[in-house]
C-alpha cells in the first residue's frame, strides 16, 4: 500500500477548521457541563434528579422487551441495567443516609450504577428526607378574593 498525499481540501482537514471555528462554542458547553456535574443540590431537589434518572431507566428497561427497542437502546448507547449518574448525586446520596462514601467517588466524574443500588439509595433518602422535612400547612382562605374591575 501506498500513503495517499493529503491536500488541504480533504475531510480531515475540514473537520479540523470546523472544530477549530467552534472551540468557543464548545468551550462554553464543556464549561456548562462541568458546573452543573459539581451542582450541590437541596435534599427535595436530589430526590426530584435521582427519580427522574430512574423513570428514564424505566423507559430503557421497557424498550428491551421488543426488538427494535433493543435496537433503539443499542443505537443510543442505553444500558437497562446501569444509569449514568454524577458524582456529587452519589455522594450527596450517602451523606444523606449517614454512609460513608466509597473512596473512588470523585465528585466531577460519572458513574455507571446499577439500577437496583440507585433505586434502594433512592428509597431509603427518601424516607430520610420525608421524615425530615416539616410540613408546610397551607392557610385556606374562607371567601374568594374580590376582583375589581378597571375600565
Amino acid at each position: 500500500m501506498e500513503k495517499i498525499q493529503v491536500d488541504e481540501y480533504s475531510l480531515k482537514k475540514k473537520q479540523e477548521k470546523s472544530i477549530l471555528q467552534d472551540s468557543f462554542m464548545l468551550r462554553i458547553a464543556r464549561g456548562v457541563g462541568e458546573a452543573v456535574s459539581r451542582l450541590v443540590y437541596s435534599p427535595e431537589d436530589l430526590l426530584i434528579h435521582a427519580s427522574n434518572k430512574l423513570k428514564l431507566n424505566e423507559y430503557v428497561r421497557k424498550n428491551e422487551t421488543s426488538f427494535f427497542g433493543r435496537i433503539s437502546n443499542k443505537i443510543s448507547g442505553e444500558d437497562p441495567n446501569h444509569i449514568t449518574v454524577d458524582g456529587i448525586v452519589i455522594t450527596q446520596l450517602h451523606n444523606v443516609l449517614g454512609i460513608d462514601t466509597p473512596n473512588s467517588i470523585e465528585i466531577r466524574y460519572q458513574y455507571s450504577v446499577n439500577h437496583e443500588e440507585l433505586r434502594d439509595l433512592y428509597a431509603r433518602a427518601k424516607k430520610v428526607i420525608d421524615k425530615n422535612t416539616p410540613e408546610i400547612k397551607i392557610k385556606e382562605t374562607l371567601s374568594p378574593p374580590t376582583v375589581k374591575r378597571r375600565r
